[in-house]
């Protein structure tokens, strides 16, 4: 602990905005993008798989690749529930990603 629990890599020249938790971790940038890392049992990291990242070489910094939110679109505010990920985009639009067995 203290000095020597290390620093978060997030990617070169970038930091955080804003940060929650769950299950997950999931962090809005300085660039507005949003990367998420931990366990994705229900797909909550937004990639596509249930594959977990962070817990080996070469996942997180610039191996951690933006969750691609759309073109131009920009990320404001985030929230992490129990199986999910919603984020709150600079034109007030909305999305989310995750578990999806309510609609």
């Amino acid at each position: 602990m203290g000095g020597y629990l290390p620093f978060i890599n997030v990617g070169t020249g970038l930091s955080v905005l804003q940060m929650d938790t769950s299950w997950i971790a999931c962090a809005i940038l300085d660039d507005f993008s949003v990367k998420c890392w931990g366990n994705s049992d229900e797909g909550e990291l937004g990639k596509g798989n249930i594959l977990a990242l962070g817990d080996d070489p070469n996942e997180m910094g610039n191996y951690l690749t933006p969750i691609q939110l759309g073109t131009g679109l920009a990320a404001v505010y985030l929230i992490l529930l129990d199986d999910s990920v919603c984020v709150v985009m600079q034109d007030e639009s909305l999305k989310c990603w995750g578990r999806n067995s309510n609609g």
